[in-house]
């Protein structure tokens, strides 16, 4: 029997803002020694706004500069720890909450498709009820973190890819796609359904051009 599904984008669109950058400054909150890495990894960042970096690579340096040496026990804690941080500050976007909510009410899948690193992104997704994730993956060897990204980033065209390829194996009815961001046109693409939330300006244009269900969750 076909199922429907409704899919969304993470950061920004369920959470308010990106959530990479937090959940990494937090274990500079834990080790004040990492602090060093904070100027580093400021400088990959001017390096990748003047296009001299990739966003996989921008991510994978910042994996390296936070992470190296991390068991997957320790991981795991801080993910959760950051779950709760995200909670307690009111980081998730109450319309979102109930939009969920409402699709599972009439027994819809819900999938997180997100550029975010999927160790957290599934802390995230069982707080808020998801059924399944698509996102950064991450290596790991012998219960220890490896700071290297497994494929491509999650973003843009390669989330397409991973949603269309999500979707085939799947018996899909109508799909619903929710997201803030323009550079998730090909993942709209895929949808039935297209709600831009809190759309950036470009996706704002394109939502109108297009007929896009345009909602502004607070």
């Amino acid at each position: 029997m076909a199922k429907n599904i409704a899919i969304f984008d993470m950061d920004r669109t369920l959470t308010r803002g990106g959530s990479f950058s937090p959940f990494l400054l937090m274990f500079v909150g834990e080790d004040t020694d990492k602090m060093f890495w904070v100027f580093a990894v400021l400088f990959q960042m001017l390096l990748y706004v003047l296009k001299l970096k990739t966003r996989k690579t921008l991510k994978e340096y910042m994996l390296r500069a936070f992470m190296t040496g991390m068991s997957n026990n320790q991981v795991r804690k801080h993910s959760e720890k950051f779950v709760e941080k995200l909670e307690k500050k009111n980081k998730f976007f109450e319309a979102g909450i109930k939009a969920i909510q409402a699709h599972k009410k009439k027994g819809d899948m819900i999938v997180i498709a997100t550029a975010s690193m999927d160790f957290y992104v599934e802390k995230i997704a069982k707080k808020l009820g998801a059924d399944h994730v698509i996102a950064t993956t991450s290596v790991w060897e012998k219960g220890m973190f490896v700071p290297i990204i497994k494929g491509e980033n999650c973003y843009g065209v390669e989330k397409a890819r991973r949603v269309q390829a999500f979707l085939a194996k799947e018996k899909v009815g109508k799909v619903w796609f929710y997201s803030d961001h323009h550079t998730d046109a090909p993942t709209f693409e895929l949808a039935d359904f297209r709600v831009a939330v809190n759309p950036t300006a470009k996706l704002r244009q394109i939502a109108e051009a297009n007929g896009y269900d345009i909602q502004n969750w607070k």
